[in-house]
């Protein structure tokens, strides 16, 4: 299984966006094709950053 840790700004263009780069890891984490790991830091940035 693969492992990824994505920062800010791939999650909001991903959630944000239906087209990209992180539109796409986003389809994949979604589909099960690897586990993300997010830090406490990552968590507090999308909640001050996303509306």
């Amino acid at each position: 299984m693969i492992k990824a840790v994505n920062d800010t700004n791939v999650w909001v263009s991903g959630i944000v966006w239906n087209r990209g780069a992180g539109y796409l890891i986003r389809r994949h984490w979604e589909a099960g094709d690897f586990q993300h790991y997010v830090s406490s830091e990552i968590l507090y940035e999308l909640i001050r950053v996303l509306p």
